[in-house]
């Protein structure tokens, strides 16, 4: 699969990449003392499997530690994924 550019929007809290004209997403809160909540992932199911999502959670990963935000996930696919990276 060719490496799709994630972008990161931060009026609405996400990171996303296009395949195919579908969008796949990482979306986080921000909380008062300025750390991130990683809450919600999604991916097209026919895009599925083909390690969209994990792009996503490694991506957002290395943005929080490159500008020090410290993050968190609540959501069962993102806490998995970074309890594994």
């Amino acid at each position: 699969m060719p490496d799709y550019p994630i972008t990161h929007d931060t009026t609405h809290q996400r990171f996303s990449l296009m395949v195919e004209g579908q969008e796949s997403y990482l979306t986080y809160l921000v909380a008062a003392d300025g750390s991130w909540n990683f809450n919600y992932s999604f991916t097209p199911p026919e895009h599925r499997g083909k390690g969209l999502a994990r792009r996503l959670v490694v991506h957002a990963k290395a943005y929080c530690e490159a500008h020090a935000i410290r993050y968190r996930a609540t959501c069962p696919y993102v806490a998995y994924t970074l309890e594994r990276l």
